[in-house]
């Protein structure tokens, strides 16, 4: 409570309020050892969201002697004190949570600290997780360096999920080497010289006027250039790709080998032309190894032919034994409810079969489609969907009704007008997406079920009744066929009966 009250407090009046950060960080330091954990980690994260929410959008510089000595309003002091104690506080806690890291990677407490070391992994995982929600939501504030230099080190671990963390990476574009000059590269800016020898006095006048107002511009853009970001975006990824490399070549039955082909899958796209040749031998001899679980082996797959449908293009290169392995191991995917495998296999599928349809032959992709088809009818409903998407071909009954319609629409030749025309909201999205918009990953069924109430709205038949109803109707047809082959009177006395 006493932790709540002085959140509310800053939050409600940061400027008025901003030494309750020093009372409210006062707590770290809690010395009941039956709530000292606790305490400590609702502090952590109570002044991480704090600061959050108070932190300007700007970062703030220290006040140099002249700023200091010079007389201002008094709202103006008030929010000099506020930044100043702000940015004071914010660096006394990252001051804390530095300590409390580096007491945990030493494994050593003082003896007055009344945290067990096993207690204080927690913490310290606490104050990590904070400062990277820092780093996060405030990259333009100060000490954001700092942050980075302490969180980075951490890095340095043998685990796979460290290696996931290049999935994160927003990079599409890098660097291609022209022999031309970049038309994108700005404009230089002529010397005094330059502008002595070839303009007249006015033209020179102009000049000047111009450049300023062109520098200003720039200025005032405050974003990186293109050149430069391309520039960065390229050393990143090489970077990773030495790394990815480095694992395949030394380390083929490592556990970090899940995430390297699920990272080349991703940036294949990127990869330098030079090492194609050399990349998809890795791939199918990971492959062949019998190594590979079927997930990975999927991601080898999807890395080839993001490969070949790139810069690959031009290369003369048959990737048959990728496309035969995918043909005869189309029926390992998971047909429960973890669905494990479609995603992947329905990313392969496009790549392989729609964006590469000019060098696929007829004969492999009717192949494909009777493939598909008959694993379309063991999976769930939203692996259904993607497949059919898919494949376009047809397809048995079913009791989904997306997998009705698009059935229907397939067996009609799968028309874009008409009444088996898919509507908008399915024929727009592609399979992936279809996919996981009928997913059933959260008990959940889409569409939701009509109940029985909706379906029967004038007659309601529950228990005995509607299996009394059922039978004598099964009997009075039975005997309605039975009576055609009956002598006349018979046939009155069995109707006398049925009344």
């Amino acid at each position: 409570m006493h932790i709540a009250a002085l959140a509310s407090a800053i939050l409600s009046d940061p400027e008025s309020n901003i030494k309750k950060l020093k009372e409210l960080r006062s707590m770290l330091m809690e010395q009941d050892p039956d709530v000292a954990v606790t305490v400590r980690k609702l502090v952590i994260v109570s002044l991480m969201e704090l600061f959050k929410d108070i932190t300007p959008s700007y970062k703030i510089r220290p006040l140099t002697e002249a700023e200091k000595s010079t007389k201002i309003r008094k709202e103006t002091q008030k929010l000099r004190e506020f930044e100043e104690g702000l940015v004071s506080q914010y660096k006394f806690y990252l001051e804390n949570l530095e300590q409390m890291i580096k007491d945990w990677k030493q494994r050593k407490l003082k003896k007055s600290n009344v945290v067990s070391l096993k207690a204080y992994k927690g913490l310290a995982e606490v104050a990590v997780k904070s400062l990277c929600e820092l780093l996060v939501a405030l990259p333009h504030f100060n000490f954001h360096n700092n942050i980075i230099v302490l969180i980075v080190p951490l890095m340095n671990d043998m685990s796979k999920s460290m290696l996931k963390t290049f999935l994160c990476l927003r990079i599409k574009e890098v660097e291609v080497k022209k022999d031309t000059e970049d038309i994108n590269k700005p404009k230089k800016f002529m010397t005094f010289k330059e502008k002595r020898k070839t303009l007249s006095r006015m033209q020179r006048k102009w000049k000047k006027a111009e450049e300023k107002l062109e520098r200003e511009l720039r200025e005032a853009e405050a974003s990186e250039s293109t050149e430069k970001k391309l520039k960065l975006h390229t050393e990143t990824l090489n970077i990773v790709f030495v790394t990815y490399f480095r694992i395949l070549k030394k380390a083929q039955r490592s556990p970090l080998l899940p995430a390297v082909l699920e990272g080349l899958a991703k940036f294949a796209h990127l990869i330098n032309v030079e090492f194609f040749d050399d990349l998809l031998v890795v791939l199918h001899s990971l492959i062949e190894s019998g190594d590979l679980s079927y997930q990975e082996s999927l991601h080898c797959v999807q890395t080839a032919f993001h490969i070949l449908s790139g810069q690959g293009d031009v290369l003369n290169i048959d990737p048959m034994k990728f496309y035969t392995h995918l043909y005869k191991t189309l029926f390992k995917l998971h047909a429960g409810a973890t669905n494990e495998g479609v995603e992947t296999v329905l990313q392969c599928l496009d790549v392989m079969l729609t964006k590469r349809r000019k060098q696929v032959s007829q004969q492999r992709a009717l192949a494909f489609i009777k493939r598909l088809c008959t694993l379309a009818l063991h999976v769930l409903p939203n692996s259904s969907i993607g497949i059919l998407a898919t494949n376009r071909i047809l397809m048995h009954r079913h009791y989904h009704p997306i997998v009705q319609k698009f059935a229907v629409h397939l067996i009609a030749g799968a028309p874009s007008e008409g009444s088996e025309a898919l509507k908008p909201e399915l024929s727009r999205r592609s399979a992936a997406e279809l996919f996981e918009a009928y997913s059933m990953a959260a008990m959940t069924f889409n569409p939701p079920v009509e109940s029985s109430n909706s379906k029967r709205k004038d007659k309601v038949l529950q228990g005995d009744s509607f299996l009394n109803e059922e039978l004598s109707q099964l009997i009075k047809r039975h005997c309605s066929q039975v009576a055609t082959q009956l002598p006349l009177d018979f046939t009155k006395c069995l109707e006398t009966s049925l009344r």
